[in-house]
């Protein structure tokens, strides 16, 4: 399945209810490294979706994507890898009733 790491961070704000605030972008892959990666700070989210608006092959053991953590209210969301198949996961941004998962919990799931 080709796919954006915009788009995917996107459906799952939408799912969440909550639009994102800020992103911090990593490296990690063979992509153009972006100017954003150098700071290694967050940077608001209209400026991260330049970075992050570029397709890739996002299934098992398909191409590499950055890692990427972003923020909105209530949560923070992040890339999460398996076999390089790329899945959003989130956790809650401040302490709150909730129950845990591994890698925390899946917004969407995989296609």
């Amino acid at each position: 399945m080709i796919d954006t790491l915009l788009s995917m961070f996107e459906k799952a704000s939408e799912t969440l209810g909550e639009p994102i605030l800020f992103a911090v972008v990593g490296q990690g892959t063979d992509k153009p490294d972006p100017q954003l990666i150098v700071d290694y700070g967050p940077v608001e989210w209209d400026k991260a979706k330049e970075v992050l608006n570029y397709k890739f092959s996002n299934r098992y053991l398909g191409d590499e994507c950055h890692p990427v953590y972003v923020w909105t209210q209530s949560y923070v969301l992040f890339t999460h890898s398996y076999d390089r198949l790329i899945t959003i996961r989130h956790v809650p941004r401040n302490p709150k009733p909730c129950l845990p998962e591994h890698s925390g919990s899946s917004v969407l799931s995989p296609v």
